[in-house]
C-alpha cells in the first residue's frame, strides 16, 4: 500500500509540474511570438542606407567635384561621407554612406 500512495503521490506531482510548465511555455512564447512578428514586419519593410560613390586621389586626370572616401573604407566596410564635395583628381571609386 505504501508503494502505491508513493507512486500515486510521484504521478501528482509530475502531473502538476508538468501543468505549471506548459503554462508557463504558453505564456511567454505568446510573448515571444507578438516580438517575433514585429521583428519580421520591420525587416520586411523597404528600408535602406542612402549611400554615394565617393572616390580616391589619383596622380593624372581631369579635376571634378566628388566625394572623397574615407582613407579607412574598404570592399567590407563603409564610413560616412564627407558634409560637402571636393574638387579633386578622381581615382579608383568606392561608397560612402550619406549623412
Amino acid at each position: 500500500m505504501k508503494k502505491y500512495n508513493l507512486m500515486l503521490s510521484c504521478i501528482a506531482v509530475a502531473a502538476i509540474v508538468t501543468f505549471v510548465g506548459i503554462k508557463s511555455l504558453h505564456t511567454s512564447g505568446s510573448k515571444n511570438i507578438s516580438l517575433l512578428m514585429a521583428n519580421v514586419e520591420a525587416l520586411s519593410q523597404d528600408e535602406g542606407t542612402p549611400r554615394a560613390q565617393c572616390y580616391r586621389h589619383a596622380d593624372t586626370g581631369d579635376y571634378k567635384s566628388a566625394y572623397e572616401c574615407d582613407s579607412r573604407t574598404n570592399p567590407t566596410t563603409m564610413y560616412p561621407c564627407p558634409p560637402t564635395e571636393r574638387y579633386m583628381i578622381l581615382g579608383v571609386s568606392d561608397w560612402c554612406l550619406l549623412q
